[in-house]
């Protein structure tokens, strides 16, 4: 019974359309810097390349979260 199941399953995968990624993460760098006092720094380089209109709707906007009385925030650069 649970080869035919398997085989019924892998039958059905094979009808499937191809995947195609709505987006493409082409480079994701993360740096922290820890210094004695117990400060630190994060920086955060992505590179996203938008392959489909659903790719818009996932990745077209960006939001990230800080605590703004003690974390300051700082873009340095974003285009498309």
């Amino acid at each position: 019974m649970r080869f035919c199941l398997l085989l019924v399953l892998l039958t059905h995968g094979c009808a499937l359309a191809q995947y195609k990624a709505s987006y493409t993460v082409l480079k994701e760098h993360i740096r922290v810097d820890v210094k004695a006092d117990g400060s630190n720094r994060y920086q955060m380089e992505r590179v996203i390349r938008i392959d489909t209109p659903a790719g818009v709707e996932k990745e077209g906007e960006q939001r990230f979260g800080y605590v703004g009385s003690l974390e300051t925030v700082e873009i340095l650069e974003a285009y498309i």
